[in-house]
């Protein structure tokens, strides 16, 4: 859609390892399954600044928002650490 119209997520990773057992494969993009039998599936976060360059300027953003959240939340904390409070 819209703003990410030309961007490519790659999500479900699979790998598979040769060992002493025969080749065994992992999902590692998958997160989970749902009841109804619905995949949902991590994000390869390692390709997003390659592929899909606006889901991950805006997945930053968030990224900012929060821990500009939690700065504020910290110097909140700090205040109470003033010794006029004790």
């Amino acid at each position: 859609n819209a703003p990410y119209a030309q961007d490519r997520i790659y999500l479900g990773d699979t790998q598979a390892t040769y060992g002493d057992f025969g080749i065994t494969t992992e999902q590692r993009g998958l997160a989970y399954t749902r009841e109804d039998g619905q995949a949902v599936y991590h994000i390869d976060l390692s390709r997003l600044a390659k592929h899909a360059p606006a889901f991950a300027a805006a997945l930053q953003q968030l990224e900012d928002e929060a821990d500009a959240a939690d700065a504020a939340m910290r110097a909140r904390d700090d205040e109470y650490l003033n010794p006029r409070y004790m």
